[in-house]
């Protein structure tokens, strides 16, 4: 039997609280291209912005409409829905991107707050409709220097740790010079202790523990079985650079760089290290930058570090893997196989256990740069790495692509959250662009 590809792809849907969409009727809006061995169906279509995605123990499958509020998918097989059924678990319109379970808790974010719900899975339903603000204040002292969306992972506890809610932040400007100080409240990642006592207005985000500074905007967020926390992370998009690293203008077309970043964390030996942004960036073309390679750091000339400080790890960490710029990677899981009782069939190819799988969005430009798309990365389980070295250009594959890269960001997929069930199959949700989202645009998977 041929490995099997989930994918889940969406547009605007009309807030009712349940529909069925049969699986015998969907197609796809704007077809993808698929590698060899690589299938997939859609599941349902017409959802508003579909974001981050959770399974939850029943296998209802919870979405983030951006703007909407969060929404379920029940696969069903009666008289009345052979296919996936939406329902409405919180209708809130602030909620755009980020979405955990815990503990038996529902946690979504806004722009600046992440509030908790008590969740039931098997009547997919919160307690109440009045949340509990785990973070607010979100930003810090930017002010309005901050992104919409911010990513969550919830941390289980351990024998010597509480649980976590680990939460991302990125600045919404190109070059903010205050990123690089934690104190600046941007280009960060935080946790928060889910044991201690909530204040009445929630954590102030300035009060949480810093995992990591300098990550410019790290939306692919997932914790490895190693305790290691990886970081897919979108760097600047609008900067030219020749080869004496001097910006010709920020109204220049883009070029093939700054690399995109897979970094990581080391959960059980936090320091709140350095990742460069706003002064390091990484070379993904090496054409036309001198002796540099793919893979190494440079500096920004307006900034105080030089090429040689942001080549030494003690001041600024590396990343351990370089994506094509303006990739924008938005999330990674690592596939484990199947892990429920009773499966039928195998989704993913087994021998891809152990590898991570990150979702591309692509460039907003016209035409786009970086290519929407889904890869794939050979991955180390032995020494908790990807195999390929930061140097590589070739250290992930190519699984999903835009049928028409030249028609992006247009009607084309855009890959955004990604999960796996039980039974490895990975669904993946595309958030679309307005033209999109009144194609019928639709989700992939299997029922």
């Amino acid at each position: 039997m041929l490995p099997l590809l989930l994918l889940v792809f969406a547009a605007h849907f009309d807030a009712v609280f349940s529909q069925c969409q049969n699986l015998s009727s969907l197609e796809f809006a704007y077809a993808p291209n698929l590698s060899s061995g690589v299938t997939g169906q859609v599941i349902f279509n017409n959802l508003v912005h579909p974001r981050g995605m959770k399974f939850d123990d029943a296998s209802n499958l919870l979405v983030v409409e951006a703007g909407f509020g969060v929404v379920a998918l029940t696969l069903k097989n009666t008289s009345h829905c052979q296919g996936w059924e939406r329902s409405v678990v919180v209708q809130n319109s602030g909620y755009n991107h980020g979405i955990e379970i815990g503990n038996g808790m529902l946690y979504v974010s806004a722009r600046g707050t992440v509030d908790a719900y008590k969740y039931d899975s098997r009547s997919i339903s919160v307690g109440s409709s009045n949340p509990t603000t785990i973070v607010n204040e979100l930003g810090g002292w930017n002010g309005t220097d901050y992104n919409n969306t911010h990513t969550l992972v919830y941390q289980p506890p351990s024998d010597t740790d509480p649980a976590f809610l680990i939460v991302s932040i990125g600045p919404a400007s190109e070059g903010n010079l205050y990123a690089g100080q934690a104190s600046s409240g941007v280009s960060q990642i935080r946790r928060f202790a889910l044991n201690a006592p909530i204040p009445t207005f929630g954590h102030n985000w300035m009060d949480g523990e810093v995992i990591a500074v300098g990550v410019r905007n790290g939306v692919g967020l997932t914790i490895d079985s190693g305790n290691n926390l990886w970081i897919a992370e979108n760097s600047v998009d609008l900067s030219l650079w020749n080869d004496t690293h001097i910006p010709v203008s920020l109204a220049s077309p883009i070029n093939n760089n700054p690399a995109d970043e897979l970094n990581v964390v080391d959960l059980d030996n936090i320091t709140g290290g350095f990742y460069g942004y706003p002064s390091c960036a990484t070379v993904w073309d090496p054409t036309g930058f001198g002796n540099f390679t793919t893979g190494e750091q440079f500096a920004f000339t307006y900034t105080l570090l030089n090429d040689t400080s942001c080549q030494s790890p003690d001041i600024n960490t590396p990343p351990m893997l370089t994506f094509q710029a303006h990739a924008s990677p938005l999330d990674i899981k690592f596939y484990n196989g199947v892990t429920g009782n009773n499966v039928s069939f195998v989704g993913l190819n087994l021998s891809w256990v152990g590898n991570g799988f990150v979702s591309f969005h692509g460039s907003s430009s016209t035409p786009s740069i970086g290519d929407p798309a889904l890869v794939k990365i050979p991955w180390n389980t032995s020494t908790h790495a990807p195999v390929a070295n930061v140097t590589s250009q070739t250290g992930y594959t190519y699984l999903i692509q835009a049928g028409n890269l030249t028609a992006c960001p247009g009607p084309c997929i855009r890959p955004v959250g990604l999960q796996f069930d039980m039974e490895g199959r990975l669904f993946v949700s595309s958030d679309a662009t307005g033209e999109v989202c009144v194609s019928r645009f639709s989700w992939k998977s299997f029922g």
